[in-house]
């Protein structure tokens, strides 16, 4: 059975967004799990849980992933939030 979180509305440019409260804290973010990216040959890339979400309001936290074709003029693969710039 998944985890059903309480999403919030979305806040441009992310598409998906939940109350921060119901994420729950770790040491360091939220408490989520790190995503692994696969790049084929046998090769991934591990977004860890820090740079995964992004605190965008009082309560509100969003995944820092959004759809590329919307934003064509300023996309970059994988953004400096991910790789722990920003």
């Amino acid at each position: 059975m998944g985890l059903r979180l309480p999403r919030t509305k979305t806040i441009d440019p992310f598409v998906l967004c939940f109350r921060a409260s119901a994420l729950g804290f770790a040491r360091v973010g939220f408490r989520v799990p790190q995503i692994d990216l696969d790049l084929g040959s046998g090769r991934n890339w591990t977004v860890f849980r820090e740079n995964s979400m992004k605190q965008v309001g009082d309560d509100v936290a969003c995944l820092t992933f959004v759809n590329g074709r919307k934003y064509v003029d300023r996309a970059v693969v994988i953004g400096s939030f991910q790789i722990g710039m920003g």
